[in-house]
């Protein structure tokens, strides 16, 4: 959004007139993980464990948060990222939208928006952020489930960034030996590179955007995920292995 102008629609209709498939190539491309651009964590910033872990069932279930730094914040790119979103303090009509937005939960949550608005445009007047401020900004939080299989291996779904560094990576190897990954979306899919890296005998699932996006820069064993889930007869036949060590997998239609 330029100040005061919002220049989605004219996104929208620049994206409908490309051919399609060079639309999906400006896509994959776009989305695709970029190696070296790791996001920087507690630990790079602050050499503090970036993880938070929950035990949701006994011996079976884990909930594991990682945090990072914001890039819309933090990053040349993820400043530009913010703006294509319509995301942009300087824009009177963004302030009405997040008072609106911040009314439906309370008066005082619209009193305090423009208090929130002048700390981002201060955050955002900076080149850069040192590693001793990115943590001053709250962070992103990416939440990865760890499930162990009644076979006793794991799987992984949403992959968050495995570090050593911490003790979270033997923390892993000793619940189990990592058999399957989930991709949760195509635009989650930043930490798969390394993860896969880190296992490449698991058995991948996840979807054909998520594969054309991986392919871009060559990441998958033979070019191709061992299950597509937007694929009904594929996801079935990973569910077949699956239901009887404890899990299944659900396609939620539209997801990619």
């Amino acid at each position: 959004m330029a100040k005061g102008f919002n220049i989605l629609p004219v996104l929208n209709f620049v994206l409908w007139i490309i051919p399609r498939s060079i639309k999906l190539n400006m896509l994959v491309k776009g989305g695709a993980p970029k190696p070296g651009a790791t996001p920087r964590d507690k630990y790079d910033c602050n050499k503090e464990d970036p993880y938070e872990i929950e035990e949701v069932v006994p011996n079976k279930l884990w909930k594991v948060q990682h945090s990072s730094e914001t890039t819309f914040y933090t990053t040349d790119e993820g400043r530009k990222g913010a703006k294509v979103l319509g995301i942009d303090v300087d824009s009177e009509l963004f302030e009405i939208k997040m008072k609106k937005g911040a009314a439906k939960f309370s008066k005082e949550a619209a009193e305090m928006v423009p208090a929130d608005l002048e700390t981002a445009r201060y955050w955002l007047s900076k080149e850069s952020i040192i590693d001793e401020d990115v943590f001053k900004i709250p962070a992103h939080n990416l939440n990865m489930m760890v499930v162990r299989l009644d076979n006793g291996s794991l799987l992984l779904y949403a992959p968050v960034r495995i570090r050593d560094e911490t003790g979270f990576g033997s923390w892993l190897d000793t619940l189990g030996k990592v058999e399957w990954i989930v991709i949760a979306s195509s635009e989650h899919n930043l930490n798969i590179p390394s993860v896969l890296k880190r296992y490449p005998d698991a058995k991948v699932i996840g979807s054909a955007v998520s594969e054309m996006k991986l392919n871009h820069i060559e990441v998958l064993t033979n070019s191709k995920l061992d299950y597509d889930y937007t694929d009904q007869e594929v996801l079935a036949a990973a569910n077949k292995i699956l239901k009887p060590n404890g899990a299944e997998l659900f396609y939620v239609s539209g997801d990619i």
